[in-house]
């Protein structure tokens, strides 16, 4: 099950969090990229792994100044307005500004600007809604993630599809932890992204024996169980085979060769 959201609301909430972990006291404390860490980090995620979803973030803001400029609801000069509030956070985002102290960029965040933000996300409405995934999904979603990644450990596919699919487990994972900051439909392309490695798992030609090959077959299936699950949530996929077929074929038109 699923209720809605929009890509400002969530960056609201996002970035809401951040204020609550920049510094209070000015030249002390916290780095922006050491609060960025408190946010999108965690155990045993290194500073890559938080700029990595820093840019995620970004990508998030990009998106809705898209939307803003397509918005059927919003006239010229609302369109100004709400864009000015967007790139009020740029600042945010320079890889410039990551050592400085985040006392600096405190009110960058501040709760005007996130109610800004929130007003523009009110103001979208239902336009450009996005499927916010329920808890008791994402606990779910997450046991099965876990569960490929312990049957991954155990596989003797190549180290190069290993780390890869692993890197896919461990992102997904990451964010449906997180299930209040979770961009839905990212998620569904990651789980695109895997399902592309995990058929290059049944191609990959070695000799097994058959306990070897049914192993790796069971990671597959389990791969597809989810990109079904996360696919239905968000209203993209029904049921059966074929879905999982298209997920792949969307994927693979995406992304390209990612994995090889």
């Amino acid at each position: 099950m699923a209720n809605y959201t929009n890509k400002a609301e969530i960056l609201a909430e996002i970035f809401s969090i951040l204020n609550k972990k920049c510094s209070d006291i000015p030249g002390f404390g916290r780095t922006l990229l050491q609060a960025w860490s408190e946010v999108l980090g965690g155990d045993g995620r290194d500073d890559y792994d938080v700029i990595l979803n820093i840019s995620k973030v970004r990508s998030e803001l990009y998106k809705l100044r898209d939307q803003i400029e397509y918005s059927r609801k919003f006239n010229n000069h609302q369109k100004i307005w709400a864009v000015s509030v967007v790139s009020q956070f740029n600042d945010l985002f320079d890889f410039g500004n990551f050592g400085k102290f985040s006392n600096e960029f405190k009110k960058i965040c501040s709760d005007t600007s996130c109610g800004a933000l929130g007003v523009v996300g009110h103001s979208l409405g239902e336009e450009f809604r996005e499927a916010r995934i329920q808890e008791a999904d994402a606990i779910e979603l997450v046991k099965m993630l876990e569960e490929i990644r312990s049957m991954l450990e155990t596989s003797s596919i190549s180290l190069s599809l290993k780390y890869n699919l692993k890197k896919h487990l461990n992102t997904m994972i990451w964010w449906l932890s997180h299930p209040e900051i979770t961009n839905l439909q990212d998620v569904f392309e990651t789980v695109g992204s895997a399902m592309l490695i995990a058929k290059q798992m049944e191609e990959y030609t070695t000799e097994e024996s058959g306990i070897e090959r049914e192993s790796e077959k069971k990671i597959v299936d389990r791969v597809g169980d989810v990109a079904k699950k996360i696919g239905g949530i968000i209203g993209v996929v029904a049921r059966g085979a074929e879905d999982v077929e298209r997920i792949t074929d969307s994927a693979r038109n995406l992304i390209g060769g990612i994995g090889q």
